[in-house]
């Protein structure tokens, strides 16, 4: 009964480190490492006008907003590892105590 008792903390910790990197794999998009590209970038049109000819112009509020998205996703990632660090030494800390 003593032993479930201490082993409770240390399964919910464990718990608490695999839905992290659950929510991690989740954000970079299923696989570490992975790029993603779009597949129109590298198929031939035959159209005359396509959508860089649309738009020669650079939009630097599309750049801007693009930059914020960017900024808000390493936070969370960041968030997330930040997370599962302090679980992990949350757990040695309690290993260490028994």
């Amino acid at each position: 009964m003593e032993l479930v008792a201490l082993l409770k903390p240390i399964l919910n910790t464990v718990t608490i480190v695999l839905k992290t990197q659950k929510c991690l794999n989740t954000l970079r998009g299923g696989k570490v490492g992975q790029v993603n590209y779009d597949k129109e970038q590298y198929t031939y049109s035959d159209s005359a006008e396509t959508e860089s000819t649309k738009k020669a112009r650079l939009d630097l509020n599309d750049l801007l907003k693009r930059a914020k998205d960017q900024q808000r996703s390493d936070k969370k990632n960041n968030l997330v590892i930040l997370s599962a660090v302090v679980a992990v030494i949350g757990v040695v800390v309690l290993i260490l105590n028994l």
